[in-house]
């Protein structure tokens, strides 16, 4: 039997619409948005005295829906970075989907219209103007 391997942006066949999408993604990259976005409410709960305190279950939906924010901010923030580095990931990263061209500009651009879309609207419309700005400036 074979050692299972670590799911990554390199073990995944781009030859599908979702497999180049996950790797569109960058997956690596969001555990850094989890980890700071964890960080921050751990922080903010200690600051409101603990979980007792603070906890209601009517801000489940409201944090979720602010993971895919996040996620929607980190998706377009890598996209950009593929969609304009086309000529230098075919040398350096050509596994990159774009790159690779298992996913073409045109339905990158799509992607990163629907994540431009999505993750401010979703904070515009859930969170204080502070939150808002914080989203935006990056």
């Amino acid at each position: 039997a074979s050692a299972p391997c670590a799911l990554d942006e390199n073990s995944i066949s781009g030859d599908t619409f979702l497999g180049a999408f996950y790797k569109f993604t960058r997956p690596h990259t969001i555990r850094g948005t989890m980890l700071a976005a964890f960080a921050g409410v751990v922080k903010a709960i200690g600051d409101a005295g603990g979980l007792q305190k603070c906890w209601s279950w009517g801000l489940v939906p409201r944090a979720l829906a602010g993971l895919i924010a996040l996620l929607c901010g980190n998706a377009f923030i890598v996209g950009i970075n593929q969609l304009y580095d086309v000529d230098v990931d075919q040398i350096n990263k050509p596994f990159l989907p774009i790159a690779a061209g298992e996913l073409s500009p045109k339905r990158a651009k799509l992607i990163l219209t629907a994540c431009a879309l999505i993750g401010p609207s979703v904070v515009f419309a859930l969170y204080p103007p502070l939150i808002v700005s914080l989203y935006l400036f990056g």
